[in-house]
């Protein structure tokens, strides 16, 4: 009997010990749904969107974006919150020639002003990379670009900053920059991103014949 008893005893500390286990399992596993990742880290594993609807040229949404809805009132607690500065100059390195520096400068304010056909005429009559698109014609970026201003017509903020230059050749230039934006209409659209943009020389003016991003930080629209 003394056998028996002891039998049971270790039986009964066993099930005990197996339930407490299933106990905290199931309480780790119900935290963990509810822990939300910060979305303005741009180091952070960022989580795949199922919404490839995002408005941007190309028409596919970047994979490794963070997409979400937009408060009407976002308080700027960190440099990548949208500010309400429309126009500012263009922060450069030094080794960024002023005429290429002036060039994305006039591509960006002519979007700005909305006049599509200066903006239209900062590309070439063939563009080999937009987004996620090649060998697109000067007029279906007009049509994308016009698309998106009837979406989203005012702009609180569309900054560009720390213009770098990748590579110069007499008729060849490729910068990448920082583009921030916020901008409005019937809902918001705003965001952070890395972008690159690829200059050939025609007589004498610089024309684009890439635009690509690199990296998006994030994304919010609502």
């Amino acid at each position: 009997m003394p056998h028996v008893q002891s039998r049971r005893n270790r039986l009964k500390l066993l099930i005990s010990a197996l339930v407490l286990s299933t106990v905290f399992i199931l309480a780790a596993v119900a935290q963990r749904k509810h822990v939300t990742a910060d979305p303005f880290a741009p180091d952070q594993t960022r989580a795949r969107s199922n919404n490839n609807d995002r408005p941007v040229f190309g028409k596919q949404a970047d994979p490794l974006s963070r997409e979400m809805p937009l408060p009407q009132n976002t308080p700027r607690e960190r440099e990548d919150t949208p500010s309400s500065d429309v126009s500012v100059p263009l922060e450069a390195e030094k080794d960024v020639p002023a005429d290429v520096l002036g060039f994305v400068e006039r591509w960006r304010s002519s979007l700005m002003r909305k006049d599509l056909e200066q903006h239209a005429a900062t590309y070439a009559p063939r563009v080999e990379r937009f987004f996620r698109k090649r060998g697109v014609s000067r007029e279906q970026v007009r049509a994308e670009k016009a698309q998106m201003l009837a979406k989203y017509p005012d702009f609180n903020r569309y900054e560009i900053r720390d213009v770098k230059l990748e590579s110069k050749s007499p008729n060849r230039a490729v910068v990448t920059f920082r583009k921030d934006w916020d901008t409005s209409g019937n809902s918001r659209f705003a965001g952070s991103e890395r972008q690159r943009l690829t200059l050939h020389k025609a007589a004498g003016s610089w024309q684009i014949t890439g635009e690509e991003e690199l990296k998006v930080y994030w994304v919010r629209r609502g």
